[in-house]
């Protein structure tokens, strides 16, 4: 009687092991991406506004994100002002509380809120000459109990670009893509 036993090589087993750490790797690092990027407390539509903008702006505030002080809420309104290149504390902010239609945000799945923002000037009542550097906004409900806020506990800020330093943002890149210096 002859029993013949097949045995992998080390070589092979070495090299499906290094396959297999490479994978989960991987794996875990797209895990973890995702997971970093839904727990942004504010996202906005364009991704990267500039300080001259005179487009519509929508802001996305998850409430679950940040110190979560609004999660479950029913109700959500911004209290926002603008932040200067001129200064470094909140301009053009409403009274606190104002519950104003233009301040409060639109339902837009389980804890995620919009506003619109349609023009940042005209929003804010910015006068002439005075150039946006940052967003600020704290999240509230309508008596301001509940508050969202950084996970810290500070406000919220998005920045704005000024459009001489910010000169490209790759979102989709292409092997194929050729980009000619000073080209739009």
């Amino acid at each position: 009687k002859i029993i013949c036993t097949l045995r992998p090589s080390r070589k092979i087993l070495n090299t499906r092991n290094v396959i297999m750490k490479k994978i989960i790797t991987i794996f875990l690092s797209l895990l973890c991406g995702i997971f970093a990027f839904a727990q942004q407390v504010v996202t906005t539509i364009p991704a990267y506004i500039p300080q001259n903008y005179g487009g519509q702006i929508e802001v996305i505030f998850n409430a679950s994100a940040g110190n979560a002080g609004m999660a479950g809420a029913t109700t959500c309104y911004a209290h926002t002002g603008v932040i200067l290149t001129s200064g470094t504390t909140w301009q053009h902010a409403p009274t606190w509380l104002d519950n104003s239609a233009k301040y409060k945000l639109d339902s837009i799945g389980v804890n995620l809120w919009k506003l619109v923002i349609p023009n940042i000037t005209d929003y804010y009542g910015l006068t002439e000459g005075e150039v946006v550097s940052q967003l600020a906004f704290v999240f509230r409900d309508a008596t301001g109990a509940k508050q969202g806020k950084t996970a810290a506990g500070g406000d919220i800020f998005i920045d704005l670009y000024d459009p001489p330093v910010l000169s490209m943002s790759v979102t989709n890149p292409s092997t194929d893509a050729v980009i000619n210096k000073d080209s739009t």
